[in-house]
């Protein structure tokens, strides 16, 4: 664009031609009628270098690529939001399949064979029971959290690809 604003103070020919109506009245009264006329000029810009436009085209250049910068930082925010958001429920659903998950198992069957055998209440047992189903509803939500994030990372990349 401000190649293009460069290049518009080169001179321009113009031309112009064609037939109009003469209405003015000859000697004698009566009107001269149609004519021909054809006219050349060049338009020399002698003290114009066209400084307004260059530096419109230019600020107009500056702006587009700020707004590119711009749009840049909000995908870069909005993808750091959901990839943080992501990692967490992925450590957190790691942590419970990995270490607590298999501890309150091993809890509720050791509480449950204790109980069968009449060395421990049930109300022990039905705990354990409890804190094992509250565990595996958060490796639930959190496995639910990761893939809602990793499907709004795909479509963040979708998005900026077809940009």
């Amino acid at each position: 664009m401000a190649d293009r604003a460069r290049a518009e103070r080169i001179p321009d020919i113009v031309a112009r031609g064609g037939v109009r109506q003469n209405r003015e009245l000859a000697f004698g009264g009566a009107a001269i009628g149609p004519e021909g006329f054809f006219d050349i000029g060049v338009s020399a810009p002698l003290f114009n270098r066209n400084q307004g436009n260059i530096a419109a085209a230019r600020a107009e250049v500056d702006r587009a690529q700020w707004e590119i910068a711009r749009h840049k930082m909000e995908l870069a925010r909005r993808f750091a939001a959901v990839y943080k958001t992501y990692q967490d429920a992925s450590v957190t659903a790691t942590r419970l399949q990995d270490a607590m998950l298999p501890k309150a198992r091993k809890a509720f069957e050791m509480y449950q064979t204790n109980f069968s055998e009449m060395a421990a209440p049930h109300a022990q047992v039905l705990l354990t029971q409890r804190s094992l189903g509250e565990l595996e509803e958060q490796y639930t939500n959190a496995l639910l959290a990761g893939w809602r994030s990793a499907v709004q990372i795909d479509g963040l990349l979708a998005a900026h690809l077809s940009e």
